[in-house]
């Protein structure tokens, strides 16, 4: 892979944790969803596809089978999750609470699967030495506060804490591939 295409994916893996962080922010200042929040966060999972197959890129050809596995299927659940934005920018939904009660069950399960190929994808990058082993570590930490905060009767800030954590791994993996001073392959 290219330098500048490292780049890219690194930039990526940053802007988009950021807006989906600010998004988050903007949600609890307000108690709420909103048209403007909700655009944002719908921008930023949108690049979450794209951003994850690209991770896996930039480790060919020292990664395996299942780190493509783990990011088709964390990419894909994003796509559900944007689809979730825009229903309750239609629908004009009020908040996650409500967001949940809509959806429930499927929602949960993309919940599910966002866990479980996250962990996948970062325990199997881990090992292969190419992205950020301390951003991989924080990411692994934050989706596992969001599995455990799932069955606690806990407030939307914890909540967002844990994804506020899986984000920030998420972007010092793209600063470390920004910063990285390999050469061409």
């Amino acid at each position: 892979m290219t330098r500048s295409m490292k780049m890219a994916v690194g930039f990526f893996a940053v802007v988009a944790p950021l807006l989906h962080f600010v998004s988050d922010l903007m949600e609890w200042i307000a108690a709420g969803y909103s048209s403007p929040q909700l655009l944002i966060n719908y921008v930023g999972f949108l690049m979450m596809p794209f951003i994850f197959i690209g991770l896996y890129a930039v480790q060919i050809p020292r990664v395996s089978i299942g780190v493509l596995v783990a990011a088709i299927l964390y990419g894909s659940v994003f796509v559900y999750f944007g689809h979730t934005t825009l229903y309750a920018l239609q629908e004009n939904i009020a908040d996650y609470e409500a967001l949940w009660f809509r959806l429930g069950r499927v929602y949960t399960i993309h919940g599910i699967l966002m866990v479980v190929s996250g962990l996948l994808f970062a325990i199997l990058s881990f090992g292969r030495g190419v992205l950020n082993r301390t951003g991989l570590a924080i990411f692994i930490l934050g989706i596992t506060m969001n599995l455990v905060i799932a069955f606690l009767p806990v407030g939307d800030l914890v909540q967002i804490v844990g994804s506020s954590i899986r984000n920030l791994g998420l972007v010092i993996i793209g600063i470390g591939l920004i910063l990285e001073k390999s050469p061409d392959v």
